[in-house]
């Protein structure tokens, strides 16, 4: 390949430096946006759940059409539709316009996260491809890492609109670097995208995130009710109609590997509550020790310093170390930060504070990599294309779970339901932010037996 894998692993990096810049600044934001249009928690929750959404539903497609080939007019249609969905959310008026602008976004999202695995697992000799997961992690990483304090810079000194104007110039150059980097699409295959399937189990998704938001503040009403109903509807639907398809959005064939079975699990706990407690750092920050948006932003900075130095040093590990072995130290090292932050208080030390979201940047830096490269080791040759899909897939639909879990949960946990963050006072909201300490110390749990209880030795280790 022309170029080498250096090449290739910087455009997989640089494919998800826009992601994860766009998720811890948009992060940052939360507070500032909540304000801006006097809505709550729940409400303000769609703002991240919504684009996690859109990538969870379409990424298995866009994986299927780089699977057959086309991975680098994916790609690059990806920036494009990331790069004007940025400006489209820079200029939105309203929360339905910015909700509107964040689902087009997704779609971009979904393109670049998509055909970046995919780069990897085509691409790269096998021996590498933990390499390429852990710059996929990197790429994010480093993304996340300025996310905080750019975001904040510009909330505070501008307004939170720009946090989506600085994706504009970053996605326009990198556009013409993926098209010198990636080489030409050669030899595409015409098949079935199974546009269908990937309507029913998209809208089932979108109708249970929507229940899973709401049933915990607001409890059981005919609005959730109906949803409950639909979700369960689209899924037998879904489910029934991709009995026996050749090329089936959801390669279900897959979950017949009790190993495969064991790493997604403990990837999507760790992903999922990871991502629902990070959703509220910004509020804990503000509301709690009284931060403004740039103190948090430089706060918050210190979760991706650490994840960046543990993915070098397991970027560095990497085929030496079985991957099991970085999955049960990831989900260990996430145990110990959920019974940390379980006893955060109002009297807490911000650098006691700092301490442990050092800590947490070493669960993705340590397991984000290996955990992804593991799914897809578990399985023959013939399914690999599939698992890279899945591993998206799991990846972006966790991070929506757990974004719409927790802000039930603070709901139910605080008593206050989706009342604006602003209305509530600081011992009610660790009230909320204590109940979902204790949640995510129990799912923490179950992940450690998920990872535990991986084989010794996978496919390719």
């Amino acid at each position: 390949m022309k170029g080498g894998h250096g090449l290739l692993l910087a455009t997989i990096a640089i494919s998800m430096f826009l992601d994860g810049l766009d998720g811890t600044v948009v992060n940052v934001a939360l507070p500032s946006i909540a304000e801006s249009y006097g809505i709550g928690t729940g409400d303000t929750s769609w703002v991240i759940t919504v684009y996690y959404l859109v990538m969870a539903g379409l990424i298995l497609v866009f994986g299927r059409i780089c699977d057959k080939g086309a991975i680098k007019k994916v790609l690059i249609a990806g920036m494009a539709f990331f790069t004007v969905g940025s400006l489209f959310c820079g200029i939105s008026p309203s929360l339905p316009v910015l909700l509107a602008s964040r689902a087009f976004q997704g779609v971009g999202a979904a393109m670049l996260a998509a055909s970046a695995v995919m780069l990897g697992v085509k691409f790269l000799p096998k021996e590498k491809l933990g390499l390429g997961m852990t710059l996929v992690v990197m790429g994010t990483a480093i993304g996340v890492a300025l996310g905080p304090s750019v975001g904040a810079a510009l909330t505070e000194m501008i307004s939170w609109h720009w946090i989506f104007f600085i994706n504009v110039p970053i996605g326009a150059v990198a556009i013409v670097l993926a098209h010198k980097a990636i080489p030409a699409d050669r030899g595409v295959e015409k098949g079935d995208l199974d546009v269908v399937g990937s309507v029913l189990l998209f809208v089932a998704i979108v109708l249970g995130l929507f229940v899973i938001e709401r049933i915990p503040s607001a409890g059981i009403n005919v609005t959730s009710g109906v949803a409950l109903v639909g979700c369960i509807l689209f899924f037998v639907a879904f489910t029934m109609y991709e009995k026996g398809r050749a090329s089936p959005v959801f390669d279900m064939t897959l979950f017949r590997n009790r190993d495969f079975d064991k790493a997604t699990m403990a990837y999507v706990l760790v992903n999922l509550t990871i991502m629902g407690m990070v959703y509220l750092f910004p509020f804990l920050l503000k509301k709690t020790f009284g931060l403004d948006t740039l103190g948090s932003g430089l706060i918050l900075s210190l979760q991706a310093v650490s994840m960046i130095v543990c993915c070098v040093l397991v970027g560095k590990s990497t085929g030496r170390v079985p991957n099991r072995v970085f999955a049960v130290v990831s989900c260990s090292i996430m145990l110990l930060f959920m019974v940390l932050a379980s006893t955060f208080s109002t009297d807490t030390p911000l650098t006691f504070l700092a301490m442990s979201l050092l800590i947490c940047g070493c669960i993705w830096g340590i397991g984000g990599g290996p955990m992804g490269a593991r799914m897809v080791d578990s399985l023959p040759d013939e399914q690999r294309g599939s698992g890279s899909s899945m591993v998206s897939f799991v990846m972006y639909f966790s991070s929506a779970l757990g974004t719409a879990l927790f802000a039930g949960l603070f709901g139910f946990g605080s008593g206050e339901g989706s009342a604006s963050i602003s209305d509530v006072s600081v011992e009610t909201f660790m009230d909320g932010f204590g109940f979902c300490a204790l949640v995510a110390i129990a799912l923490a749990l179950a992940s450690v037996y998920f990872a535990w209880s991986l084989k010794g030795e996978g496919v390719r280790e």
